[in-house]
C-alpha cells in the first residue's frame, strides 16, 4: 500500500510542476472554438472526439481526433504532451461540417497558442493538398 500512496504523491507532484496546457475535466454541451468533443453516442471508441474550429447557426466545423496518438498517420497533426497529458493526433484530411447536435459532451478545451498553431497546420494541410 506505502507504494500505492507514493505512486500516486509522485504523479501529484509531478503533474503540479508540469501543468497541461489545456482546460480538462469539462462537462459542456454548447460548442465553441477551442473545444474536444466526444462524437455522440459512441461508446465502442471514446478515444475519438472533434475539435471544434468554428461554430455556425446550427453546424460546427470540427476536425476529428484521437486520444490515442500512438495510432497517428503520416498526414495527422500531433499535439504534444504538454497540451493534454498525452499525445493526440488529429486529422486534417478528414476535417469537415456537421451539425452541432451530432456533437456528444466537451471534455477539454485547447489553450489559445495549441489551437492557433492546430489552425495554422490545418491551412498548411488545405494548401499542400490543393496544390497537388
Amino acid at each position: 500500500m506505502n507504494d500505492i500512496n507514493k505512486l500516486i504523491s509522485d504523479l501529484k507532484r509531478y503533474h503540479a510542476q508540469h501543468p497541461f496546457s489545456a482546460q480538462q475535466n469539462l462537462a459542456v454541451s454548447k460548442p465553441a472554438r477551442r473545444q474536444l468533443h466526444r462524437f455522440l453516442n459512441n461508446k465502442t471508441n471514446p478515444e475519438f472526439f472533434w475539435l471544434v474550429t468554428d461554430v455556425e447557426e446550427e453546424s460546427c466545423q470540427v476536425v476529428p481526433g484521437s486520444l490515442d496518438g500512438i495510432m497517428a498517420g503520416p498526414t495527422d497533426l500531433v499535439m504534444p504532451k504538454s497540451v493534454l497529458g498525452q499525445y493526440i493526433f488529429l486529422s486534417p484530411d478528414l476535417a469537415c461540417s456537421i451539425p452541432a447536435s451530432q456533437l456528444g459532451i466537451g471534455f477539454a478545451a485547447l489553450d489559445n497558442a495549441s489551437f492557433q498553431r492546430a489552425l495554422e497546420s490545418l491551412e498548411q494541410y488545405r494548401v499542400a493538398t490543393k496544390e497537388k
